[in-house]
């Protein structure tokens, strides 16, 4: 019964420690099961030390005293501060680990089920796991080190060969329990060929193949009940979670959300593993585009601005030399709005900036939800127009930009040249030097009597706005282009928290 022991230390934060596992032939069954000890920092004072340390530099950004931030700024902030210290404590020490079979491939991840009992036969598997043939050779176990804070963390790791077959494992039970939910006949998020039109969905999501709470079949009827249309399932570095015999003709959208040491980033329509080891702060993420690329998916940078260490270790994007072009999305919405105002505004300031660059990057939302309820009203809904409710139509309206985010109000936002030239989101328009364009506006509302403001933002900036209690309002405004530009539309509601945006049309000034 091999076990795997290492003392870390604070300056090993951040590293990666790997052992070798030799399985000999015959081998029918590992079990594998993690621990470390203290789990959590003991001390009272480095705890608060750390946990204000971290909120004072979230709360820092340049746009405190514009209107995006509203002028409650000061209320929300105090508030934030105030109640840090019961949201963020303890503070934990983190380890996960990867065991890698003698052929490359991923077999067990320890995320949320670090401390659990793993199984790995030909038959079964336990959630993280993944079933088959068990080949004779050198695997590989990699230590994940995301977070160590006290000044001593021992952990070990035992790796049991060909004991008798196991019984009653809970997360493999649990595995086929899923697997039974989804040979179901409900007919949850199938594709249907209607449309086109606007779709919505979510595009940050976690089951419990990761560190969620649900299956894959609970989050499909959850959501459902909610209204998506899709969503994208986005498990920490693992694809597990998807079942192609089960989940091909839905609108479940496979994905991964890799967390690495400094920062994390989703792969939309992606299955498979990826070597996210050799990312260090420094990478450029060449190989990671190329092979993006090579299957068709989708980089999207998750939750950029996010609380960073050690509240939420790598969560915040920490790559200086990352090259954004790279970025096919960014997410601008991340959680609730309201509670999470501080980084969705500086990563909407990053978002402008990028554009004003002339990178066409964007902009989603993503509730990165680990747990069903409360699924709250502020989370962003993304909407895509297709010309059909299937995954293909998704990806083709995604990439193309025809994308808007909302927390309720549907938005129809076009631009027409005096020619009678109309474009809408995600598109360009070629406009002469010194041309008309008229901008059309339609924003539906259900909230009744409720005060909110339009905004239309052109290059970074505020070119008009509108305030309206109405239901329904149509707005024509009109511009003079001399030069390259950009708009697109963003909603606030009364306390100044966005509650819609667009992606933007392009105009192509001659």
């Amino acid at each position: 019964m091999p076990i795997y022991t290492k003392t870390f230390t604070p300056n090993e934060n951040k590293t990666l420690t790997e052992f070798i596992v030799p399985v000999i032939k015959g081998t029918e069954e590992i079990l594998i099961k993690g621990d470390y000890h203290p789990k959590t920092v003991n001390d009272i004072e480095v705890t608060h030390k750390l946990i204000y340390q971290a909120v004072h530099e979230y709360l820092q950004f340049d746009w405190k005293g514009s209107i995006v931030a509203g002028p409650n700024w000061d209320y929300y902030k105090k508030n934030y501060k105030k109640n840090a210290i019961e949201l963020f404590s303890p503070i934990r020490n983190l380890f996960n680990y990867t065991l890698i079979d003698p052929n490359g491939i991923v077999r067990a991840r320890g995320n949320d089920n670090f401390f659990e009992t793993m199984q790995i036969n030909k038959e079964k598997a336990s959630i993280g796991c993944v079933s088959g043939a068990l080949p004779a050779g050198n695997w590989r176990l990699i230590v994940e080190a995301h977070a160590i804070i006290s000044e001593l963390v021992i952990l070990s790791i035992e790796v049991n060969l060909n004991k008798e077959f196991t019984q009653g494992v809970k997360t493999t039970e649990k595995c086929r329990a899923e697997l039974r939910d989804l040979n179901k006949k409900e007919p949850l998020f199938r594709e249907e060929q209607e449309g086109p039109g606007w779709f919505g969905g979510d595009f940050h999501i976690h089951s419990h193949h990761s560190d969620g709470n649900h299956s894959v079949y609970e989050l499909m009827t959850y959501l459902h009940g909610k209204g998506l249309d899709f969503f994208v399932l986005t498990d920490h570095n693992t694809t597990l979670g998807w079942k192609e015999k089960y989940l091909l003709k839905t609108m479940v959208i496979p994905g991964i959300e890799i967390s690495t040491f400094f920062g994390h980033f989703v792969l939309i329509n992606w299955i498979g593993d990826i070597n996210w080891f050799s990312l260090e702060r420094e990478s450029t993420f060449e190989d990671v585009s190329a092979e993006t690329k090579k299957k068709g998916a989708l980089f999207s940078v998750a939750h950029p601005a996010c609380i960073g260490d050690p509240i939420c270790t790598g969560c915040r994007w920490d790559y200086p030399n990352f090259c954004w072009e790279i970025a096919d999305i960014i997410e601008v919405w991340a959680g609730s709005w309201s509670e999470r105002r501080a980084e969705n505004i500086k990563t909407l300031q990053r978002w402008e900036n990028l554009l004003n660059q002339g990178l066409k990057v964007i902009a989603v939302s993503g509730s990165d939800i680990h747990i069903l309820e409360p699924y709250k009203k502020d989370y962003g809904r993304t909407y895509v127009w297709a010309k059909s409710k299937t995954r293909e139509g998704i990806m083709e309206g995604l990439k193309k930009g025809k994308v808007y985010i909302t927390s309720g109000p549907k938005i129809n936002f076009q631009l027409i040249t005096d020619k009678g030239k109309l474009v809408s989101l995600g598109e360009e328009l070629e406009v002469n030097y010194n041309g008309s364009i008229k901008l059309l506006i339609n924003i539906e509302s259900k909230e009744i009597k409720k005060k909110f403001r339009i905004e239309l933002i052109k290059n970074g900036w505020v070119y008009n706005s509108c305030d309206t209690f109405l239901e329904h309002i149509e707005l024509e405004w009109s511009d003079k282009v001399t030069k390259n530009c950009w708009y697109y539309l963003r909603l606030f509601d009364e306390k100044e928290c966005i509650i819609g945006l667009t992606n933007p049309i392009f105009i192509i000034c001659h």
